[in-house]
């Protein structure tokens, strides 16, 4: 027992030690940022008129915001989840993440399923963490779904702990996960993804695991990927 609360103990301080040095870095790199997207855009309107330099442009504009947003993940990773829990309905969240999704993708057209069945569907939970949960987790889905996107959305009350819970399973209509993506799904920088970071399911995880919760792959009744959030209707503290 003393070894695993020893080495959580040494995970914790590798984590906080990394959050501080991507913090530095971040701040460090900022104004670099800003800079570079300053030049860039009077470089694209001094080459309006010239659509295959244009492109050259809107690539490195491509790259630039990947860069930041490896960045943000990073720095989101590392760094401790603090939660302002109040009591939310969660399929309010899920909404709002979806809307975003299809302005981000249009050329995805995502069908919705939902099946919920009376269940009271409030937590206290820290809403701006449980929406990035949703959002990796869907935009996961939409990547990978053929058109149309089907995402199927089951509702139920549930125990954890003894304790009354909410599940919520999200499926899609991909191709699914293979026996080693099952395995790896939660380890940071694991990903399929050709610009993938690896970071969204280890971030949806921790915020999970910080709500006292789970985060699970479903079983494979059906075709597609099926993630599973079960979370405590109140905190624990």
């Amino acid at each position: 027992m003393n070894t695993i609360a020893e080495d959580g103990a040494s995970r914790a301080e590798r984590l906080a030690a990394i959050g501080e040095m991507v913090a530095v870095l971040t701040h460090e790199s900022r104004n670099s940022f800003q800079l570079g997207q300053a030049n860039l855009e009077m470089l694209c309107l001094e080459i309006e008129d010239r659509p295959e330099a244009l492109e050259y442009a809107s690539r490195i504009q491509t790259e630039q915001n990947r860069l930041q947003r490896l960045f943000e993940e990073l720095r989101e990773f590392a760094a401790p989840v603090r939660l302002d829990r109040e009591l939310y309905n969660l399929r309010s969240l899920v909404g709002q993440v979806l809307n975003e999704l299809s302005v981000v993708h249009t050329d995805k057209r995502i069908r919705l399923r939902e099946q919920a069945a009376g269940v009271d569907l409030r937590c206290e939970v820290d809403a701006f963490r449980m929406h990035q949960v949703f959002r990796n987790i869907l935009e996961n889905a939409i990547v990978a779904s053929p058109n149309p996107v089907r995402v199927s959305i089951t509702w139920v009350s549930s125990e954890l702990n003894g304790a009354p819970a909410l599940q919520v399973a999200l499926r899609d209509n991909g191709p699914g996960l293979s026996a080693e993506q099952k395995q790896k799904a939660f380890q940071p920088f694991f990903t399929t993804k050709r610009r993938g970071t690896g970071l969204g399911l280890a971030i949806a995880r921790r915020i999970v695991d910080a709500h006292e919760g789970k985060l699970t792959i479903g079983d494979d009744g059906d075709r597609g990927a099926k993630f599973v959030i079960t979370l405590p209707r109140e905190s624990a503290a």
